[in-house]
């Protein structure tokens, strides 16, 4: 005879999240990108919400991009991966 098992459950945690506030993340624009590399990316405006957040693993950035702008020169990254969810546009 076999005991039935129960499925198992998942609790909520109660861990405390805060958000964090948009307006009080310092906004940076530009690029890092030598000249003249840098010239479609001029017009990209930033914020570093991760580090707002005190993300030490993920980097995650609110970019907003003037018409025509570009976000960034194509490039790759070896040990890392990154993406990009546009809103609009």
């Amino acid at each position: 005879m076999t005991r039935p098992t129960s499925p198992p459950t998942s609790r909520p945690t109660s861990k405390t999240t805060s958000k964090i506030d948009l307006a009080q993340v310092p906004e940076q624009s530009g690029s890092r990108y030598p000249s003249p590399f840098d010239e479609p990316c001029r017009e990209r405006y930033f914020k570093r919400l991760g580090e707002a957040a005190g993300l030490t693993r993920l980097g995650v950035s609110l970019v907003r991009l003037a018409p025509g702008a570009w976000s960034g020169q194509r490039h790759f990254h070896e040990e890392e991966d990154e993406f990009l969810y546009m809103l609009s546009g």
